[in-house]
């Protein structure tokens, strides 16, 4: 326990750091990756004691954490301004999508000033950062993480600690190699962590509302990891981890989407056709590449037109419906998300 303090005391440290020179907008590459990497880590370690269960969604961030830790082993200053141009490109697809139809005054960027790139010279120096480039090809050049990320697949609450133990002692290694004249500030244990999210009274509320939700859908014979997502997720938003909530959201499209045999854009407009909400979408799906960041953007829309946990539940209650689960059931599982919602509301209300 005390080692796994320590690895989390530093990675808060460097996270704490790293956000306030990302809102300053003075993130180097490796910080960039280092920042998503901790989420990630940091996220993953709230499941742990929060949740202690091994899920679908867990094995999904266990390897987003493998995968970043190669590629920033990969990284290095002159490639990293391929890496920039490339995620500026993607986000610029998309946008250009999207230009006619959505208000960018509520997006923190100016769409006219995204950089050009070469795709064919990006591919050259970095071909690993593609969807389509077999990632084993650079884990398998190290034995260890090789070995945990093959793992992943089978993994269990038995074996899951063994990938624990692995990934703290190699991002210890990173972390010390990449930020050593980083001091640490403050001893942030995972006891506090604890008590933080729970004590806290907004948080307290919110999180009582997902405990039930996720009880409910863990009575249901088939949903098992679906409680977990929503208990995995409810934690990430207490905490404001945006982007990692991104990435889960994409997560549980996908994974309800295969359930029905059907693709996740056509579910997700069943459920809420929303443009804003497809715009989410292709935004999480770039969280979600090997090339991991958004640059210009990140939007803040959660106030006015996208609730992203709200279409989680909404998503929820569709596959509820489609296995024909009883009214009864139903019914409370729509007036206890319907409750997290307005209280979700009301809180920002009063925050603002």
């Amino acid at each position: 326990m005390e080692k796994i303090d320590e690895f989390f005391s530093k990675i808060k440290t460097i996270y704490n750091e790293l956000l306030n020179k990302k809102e300053e907008s003075s993130l180097s590459y490796t910080d960039k990756y280092m920042f998503q990497l901790l989420s990630f880590s940091i996220s993953l370690i709230h499941d742990s004691i929060l949740i202690g269960e091994v899920s679908h969604v867990t094995k999904i961030m266990y390897k987003r954490v493998i995968e970043t830790i190669m590629i920033l082993s990969k990284l290095n200053k002159e490639n990293s301004i391929y890496l920039d141009s490339y995620n500026s490109y993607n986000e610029k697809i998309i946008y250009d999508k999207y230009k006619d139809k959505l208000d960018f005054s509520l997006f923190h960027f100016d769409n006219d000033k995204f950089e050009l790139v070469n795709i064919e010279d990006v591919e050259a120096k970095l071909p690993f950062i593609f969807p389509d480039y077999d990632l084993n090809n650079i884990v398998s050049s190290n034995n260890k993480l090789n070995e945990y990320y093959n793992m992943v697949n089978d993994l269990d609450n038995k074996n899951v600690n063994i990938i624990n133990i692995g990934l703290i002692i190699f991002g210890l290694k990173l972390i010390d190699s990449l930020y050593k004249d980083i001091k640490i500030k403050y001893k942030n244990t995972l006891d506090y962590e604890k008590s933080f999210i729970y004590n806290h009274p907004n948080n307290k509320m919110y999180m009582s509302y997902v405990d039930r939700e996720a009880e409910i859908l863990l009575s249901i014979e088939g949903f098992r990891d679906i409680s977990y997502f929503i208990k995995s997720i409810g934690i990430d938003k207490a905490f404001g981890f945006s982007e990692v909530l991104e990435v889960k959201f994409k997560a549980i499209v996908d994974y309800i989407s295969e359930l029905l045999n059907t693709d996740s854009s056509s579910l997700i407009s069943l459920v809420d056709n929303n443009i804003y909400n497809s715009l989410l979408y292709e935004e999480a799906e770039l969280l979600s590449y090997r090339s991991g960041y958004m640059i210009k953007s990140n939007i803040d829309l959660e106030n006015e037109y996208i609730n992203t946990v709200y279409l989680i539940d909404l998503l929820v209650l569709y596959l509820l419906r489609k296995k024909n689960v009883s009214e009864d059931t139903i019914d409370k599982f729509i007036e206890i998300i319907n409750s997290k919602k307005n209280y979700d509301l009301k809180t920002k209300l009063e925050a603002n």
